[in-house]
């Protein structure tokens, strides 16, 4: 099973389309890959790949002014949407 990829991290003020883009690609993931949805479902993902593309999206949201913790709640509405 291959893991969503975070996009390059967002030029300033992109935020928004770097966020869709993030969230598009991981329903993709979902889409073509159905047992995915229970790998995730079954608690967080660790891997390497997933710490990578949780780093670069709350790197992209406090850059666009988030607070850390409104970061991650940003990130996890994603992944439990």
């Amino acid at each position: 099973m291959t893991t969503p990829r975070a996009p390059p991290p967002a030029r300033a003020g992109d935020w928004r389309r770097w966020l869709e883009t993030a969230a598009e690609s991981f329903r993709h993931l979902l889409v073509d890959q159905p047992l995915a949805i229970g790998v995730f479902a079954r608690g967080p993902v660790t891997t390497p790949a997933a710490r990578r593309r949780f780093a670069t999206s709350i790197e992209v949201l406090t850059a666009a002014g988030f607070e850390h913790d409104g970061a991650v709640r940003a990130y996890a509405a994603i992944h439990t949407y």
